[in-house]
C-alpha cells in the first residue's frame, strides 16, 4: 500500500492524499482521495478539494503542476485515513489491562 503524502500546488492548493497507479513515464500522477486543509473558526480541517466533486476518488493531477510532494507527520496521517481513508487509524499506546475488573 501506498503512503499519504503532502503534494504542494503551483496554485497553492496543498493537499494530502494516496499516489495510487504512477508511471514514471507518465506526466501525470493519480491521487486517491485527496483533501486540502481549510481554515475554519474550529480550526483547520480537511475537505476535498473541490465542492463540486465526489467527495471520494481518484484524481488525476499534471506532474507540472506539482511544486513538490513530502511525506505527512503521522498526526496528519492518521486524520487523513480516519476522515479520507479506510477508517482506522494506527494505535499509539498500548492499552493496560491490569487492574480492570472483569
Amino acid at each position: 500500500m501506498s503512503k499519504i503524502e503532502f503534494f504542494a500546488l503551483v496554485n497553492g492548493q496543498n493537499l494530502v492524499g494516496r499516489a495510487i497507479d504512477e508511471d514514471e513515464t507518465e506526466d501525470s500522477i493519480t491521487i486517491k482521495n485527496p483533501a486540502q486543509f481549510v481554515p475554519t473558526q474550529e480550526g483547520v480541517v480537511m475537505m476535498p478539494p473541490s465542492p463540486f466533486v465526489k467527495e471520494k476518488g481518484v484524481y488525476k493531477i499534471e506532474k507540472q503542476h506539482i511544486v513538490y510532494r513530502t511525506d505527512v507527520m503521522e498526526k496528519v496521517a492518521d486524520a487523513w485515513n480516519q476522515d479520507f481513508g479506510s477508517g482506522l487509524v494506527k494505535a499509539t499506546k498500548s492499552l493496560d489491562l491490569m487492574g480492570l475488573d472483569s
